[in-house]
């Protein structure tokens, strides 16, 4: 599982297009090819068991055929990722 490091400020992830959602909690929504799905990167340091974890979030409001079929671009999530691992927030638990 990716971690923010314990020692980096939040809101450092600005830098990298986070905004500051609610409490400690900061999102990334990203643009999809599949306008069907909506997709974000959160941190969410609240819930104890997950602090500043990063955990990719994907929401589908409408049901649709078989998932396997559907194609969704992860470019923008790799991106976001690569970046924050250059820069030294992240750390592998």
């Amino acid at each position: 599982m990716l971690k923010i490091r314990d020692d980096v400020d939040l809101k450092e992830l600005e830098k990298y297009g986070f905004k500051h959602i609610i409490n400690d909690t900061y999102s990334k929504e990203m643009n999809n090819s599949d306008d069907r799905y909506e997709t974000s990167i959160l941190v969410n340091p609240l819930n104890k068991e997950t602090e500043n974890h990063v955990v990719y979030y994907m929401n589908n409001d409408e049901k649709i055929g078989n998932i396997e079929e559907d194609y969704t671009d992860l470019t923008g999530e790799l991106d976001t990722l690569y970046d924050l691992i250059k820069a030294d927030l992240i750390i592998k638990e």
